[in-house]
């Protein structure tokens, strides 16, 4: 029943969104490195964070080295992962969603799920499960 609440409701039980996602130094945190999407993000599970280290080539107007991409409660590889999701579109200013999620069974992936915002222009107008920023994975370069 709890599964199907989430995909029902999946900001329920998700802290308050954080409306700006700003930047780190990347250089003070104790990270790992993994791919999103075909950019490199910085993975500081006991800060509860994930930063572009280096935004694929349609990002960099958008995202640089540095830009969270999730800030949320500090994580680790057994526990739950709860917080905020930004999605960025050029032009337009970062729109911060709330997102739970997960290490992979064999601790190489990160999936993170939420109800995205859909948007008209820069407007979020709404958010759906179905939007292409609802299921969020990061690879472990690692791995």
């Amino acid at each position: 029943m709890a599964q199907q609440w989430e995909v029902l409701c999946p900001a329920a039980g998700v802290r308050q969104v954080e409306q700006e996602p700003g930047t780190v130094d990347l250089s003070t945190m104790g990270c790992s490195a993994y791919d999103h999407n075909g950019s490199q993000v910085t993975v500081a599970a006991e800060s509860g964070l994930i930063a572009y280290s280096e935004p694929k080539a349609s990002l960099r107007d958008v995202a640089r080295t540095g830009t969270v991409i999730f800030r949320g409660e500090p994580f680790g590889y057994s526990g739950k992962i709860v917080g905020t999701a930004y999605a960025f579109k050029r032009g337009c200013p970062p729109a911060p969603y709330a997102v739970r999620g997960e290490y992979s069974p064999d601790n190489t992936t990160i999936v993170l799920r939420g109800a995205a915002p859909i948007r008209k222009g820069c407007e979020v107008t709404g958010y759906s499960v179905r939007s292409p920023h609802a299921v969020l994975r990061f690879k472990s370069l690692m791995s």
